[in-house]
């Protein structure tokens, strides 16, 4: 440092002072950038906070009023009809994928072939729904059970509404290398079609709910495509 009192040493402290000061200056644009930073991240933070809400209250508000929707369209229905119609609205409300799981299997009565097919699936029950009629092919039961047991054309509708996706694949190859189950084949099922169709050929297979015109439908079997049976509820 020059010696006091000198011009050199005036210099040199004004130099100190001026350094100072910059560098404070410096210090006070960061922080202001800092603090507006902050202040902006609060306001994204908040907007997207009030985004959230309202996405969540109309989530729900469309929730509500599908499943409002839902229970007047089935409202009338009863028993296994409304039951298969629940778990198509269902899948139908939250765009869901459906399958109709179809197969062959001897039983003793139709429910006991429903109850074989979901053991065979290695599925809950109440992951779908089952619907068995005694089958029309002339396939031969073995003989020892011939006396007992009939072969049942099964159907078993599985959501990814209910459960996973992947678990409705893995119950379809279970029941297809289950031992005594036959002609196991499955269909995507358009669940909006299939409890509202806009024609006698739309309302799916085996029992699917359908409206024609100013009537409702509840199909029979229709493997080969026609809804043989459907009869017209007024």
């Amino acid at each position: 440092m020059p010696p006091l009192g000198s011009a050199d040493a005036v210099a040199y402290l004004q130099g100190e002072r001026d350094a100072k000061e910059a560098a404070a200056e410096a210090a006070r644009a960061v922080a202001d950038a800092a603090r507006v930073a902050a202040s902006t991240a609060r306001l994204n933070a908040d907007t997207a906070s009030a985004a959230s809400t309202q996405a969540s209250a109309s989530a729900a508000t469309a929730k509500t009023e599908a499943s409002a929707k839902r229970d007047d369209l089935i409202g009338d229905l009863t028993g296994m009809d409304k039951t298969k119609a629940t778990l198509l609205a269902d899948a139908a409300i939250v765009g869901a994928s459906v399958i109709d799981v179809r197969s062959r299997i001897a039983a003793d009565t139709d429910k006991g072939a429903c109850v074989a097919a979901y053991r065979a699936m290695d599925a809950a029950s109440d992951e779908g729904h089952c619907e068995s009629s005694v089958s029309s092919s002339r396939r031969k039961v073995s003989r020892r059970r011939l006396s007992q047991a009939s072969l049942y054309d099964v159907s078993v509708l599985l959501s990814a509404a209910r459960t996973s996706q992947s678990l409705i694949d893995a119950a379809v190859r279970n029941l297809a290398s289950a031992s005594g189950v036959l002609n196991v084949a499955n269909v995507v099922v358009d669940p909006v079609l299939a409890i509202r169709g806009n024609s006698r050929r739309e309302c799916g297979c085996r029992g699917y709910v359908c409206n024609r015109g100013d009537r409702v439908y509840r199909g029979g079997d229709q493997r080969d495509g026609a809804c043989k049976g459907s009869r017209g509820v007024g």
